[in-house]
Order: C-alpha cells, then structure tokens, then sequence
C-alpha cells in the first residue's frame, strides 16, 4: 500500500470509489439506514484515531508539522521568511523541511497549542461529520475510511471544510456569514468554492463581497511584502518566485508536482458532490427546475429510448444542471446585449 500511495492515480482512485460506492448506497436506499451509516462511519473513525496513534500508514504529509510552525513569525513575516523545520515522525528521522507559507493567513491560527495538528485535523473531519449527520449520503462518502486515513495524517484541508460545512449548511443568517468569511482566510479552495458557489446561485453581490473580504484579508500582508504574497498565495510557491522571496533555492510548494499528484486536493470535489449533489438532486423536484427538466429530456431523447421528465439517474441529473447553467448564461448574455 506505501508504493500505492506514492502514485499520482492514489489521489484520484480512492475518490472515484467513494464516489461508486456512494452512488450505489443511494441506489440500494443504505444511506436511509442510521444502523448502517453509523457502524460505517465509526469504523472510519476508529481507523482513523488507529492510524494517527500507531502511525499505521500514516505520515502522508508534512502539513501537521508546517502549518503551525508558521503562527510564530504570523507578522509581519508569514510570506516573506521560510521555515526550517527538523522532526521525527513515529520513531522515523529526523526529516528535514524547508517551506514558505501558501494559504492565507487565518489557518495557521487555527490550532491548539502544545496538540499534534493531526488531532486538529480528524477534530475538524469529526465535525464535519457531525454536521452533516442528517444528510446520509454525505455522511457515507465523507466518512469513508479513506477520508479518514487522511484526517489522521494531517491535511490542513479538513479545518477550513468544516467551517465551509459550517457557513453554508447549519449556521443562519449572519452567522453563517461570518463563518463563510471566516473560511475565506483559510485555504484558496475555500475561496474558489464561496465565489462558484454564489456565482452558481446567481449571487453576483455576493461573490463579489468574497473577493473584496479575500483582498481585504491579505491586504495588511500585501503592504508588507506584495511579491511575496503573490508568489506564495496567488502562485502557490512556484519556484521562478524563489529570486523574490528569499535565500531558498527552491521553496517548497504545491506547485513542483502536478495538480493531480495530491492526496489531499481531491477532497474538495469529494466534499461538494457528497454533500451537495444529494440536496440539489432533491432540489430540481420544485416547480422552478420543470423547465430545465423538461430541457433535459429532450437533450437526452434518443430514438427507441425516451426520456421522462421525472427521471432520477445521474445523467439526467447532470443534464438538468447543464440546462440550468447554460440557460444562466445564455440570459446574461441577452441582457448584457440588449439596448438600453
């Protein structure tokens, strides 16, 4: 399994079967069983504080060990200076690391002083997991064992998805609000995710609010030091950033593999197809969708093979959000071409 996981197909593989296996709870209607769901996700979460106590096939990151260290030289410094870190991991070292800081500032708050940063992690899975308990299908892909295996090694992903979970799934009014603004200081993923998700509903107010609290978060950041900001937020690290940002030859960076060769990135389609395709599937019964419905049938009607308005399968589903999407973007086109 080590050899496994240091294939680039180990961060898309493992997704693609919690996707099936999701797919196929649904169908098999386990996701309504709450016996089933929660033997399920108690094994994930026993194998999980396993795996982050023994280290049993753990250590998959070093972002339990970097992403704190960088709350000691917060300001003014957070993008300018590099850490140099040496530590053991399960008896294993001592490893070398030498980084500069590629989220936004909030993240490396985010911990408890004195706590390994893995339990952060599987606390903020845990969380998420809690949230969306009433949501079955979230509840069996989120709590996977795989999902888990990563909580227990440490990826900072899981803290600013539990409070995405957060701002848009429990949290009223104002509140979620803030904790949506809150998850914009964390991780850019979050920051990608709050922007499409208003642009999708149409909220172009709204995500045009996430951009300028974005700026607004990295402004102080960007006063003192804007190349490395732009280097570290915006670029991720890149190496050809490394004459700006200091004596490194070659800082490290999400940005020396390719996007697909991380574990942890392909949690973030995972989390928004669990958690919001089952509520946006539910959604496009209201009366609002019956012409993107009725759109979608005939785009798929096929000689010898109708298809109902009614349909339910992940085809139609898609096709029905294509239609939506498309005919968004179609009436903005019309509007923006219309004469005054």
């Amino acid at each position: 399994m080590a050899v496994l996981l240091s294939k680039p197909a180990a961060a898309f593989l493992p997704v693609l079967a919690i996707l099936v296996a999701a797919a196929l709870a649904v169908r098999w209607k386990l996701h309504r069983e709450p016996a089933f769901l929660s033997a399920w996700v108690a094994l994930s979460v026993g194998f999980a504080v396993f795996s982050a106590t023994t280290g049993f096939y753990n250590g998959l990151t070093d972002e339990p060990y970097a992403t704190p260290a960088f709350a000691a030289q917060w300001w003014p410094n957070l993008y300018s200076t590099p850490v140099h870190l040496t530590y053991f991991q399960y008896g294993t070292g001592p490893i070398q690391l030498s980084a500069y800081y590629v989220y936004l500032p909030f993240l490396t708050l985010i911990q408890v002083p004195g706590l390994d940063y893995r339990w952060v992690s599987l606390a903020a899975w845990a969380f998420s997991l809690y949230l969306l308990r009433r949501n079955g299908a979230a509840a069996f892909g989120w709590g996977s064992l795989w999902v888990g295996l990563l909580a227990a090694s440490g990826f900072n992903d899981f803290v600013p998805i539990a409070v995405l979970t957060l701002a848009f799934l429990s949290l009223p009014g104002w509140k979620g609000k803030v904790a949506e603004f809150v998850g914009l200081g964390l991780k850019q993923f979050a920051n990608v995710f709050v922007v499409a998700y208003h642009l999708y509903h149409g909220r172009w107010r709204a995500a045009g609010i996430a951009t300028a609290v974005t700026v607004g978060i990295l402004l102080p950041f960007l006063l003192v030091d804007p190349l490395a900001v732009w280097c570290g937020v915006v670029l991720a690290g890149q190496s050809h950033c490394s004459s700006f940002l200091g004596s490194l030859g070659s800082p490290t960076s999400a940005a020396t593999q390719p996007f697909y060769a991380h574990l942890n990135y392909f949690l973030w389609p995972l989390w928004v197809v669990v958690t919001f395709a089952p509520r946006w599937a539910a959604g496009t019964r209201r009366a609002e969708y019956a012409p993107a419905r009725r759109a979608a049938a005939a785009l798929l009607d096929r000689p010898g093979r109708p298809v109902r308005e009614d349909s339910e399968g992940l085809g139609f589903l898609l096709a029905v959000m294509w239609v939506r999407v498309r005919d968004k973007v179609r009436g903005r086109g019309r509007a923006r071409s219309s004469p005054p």
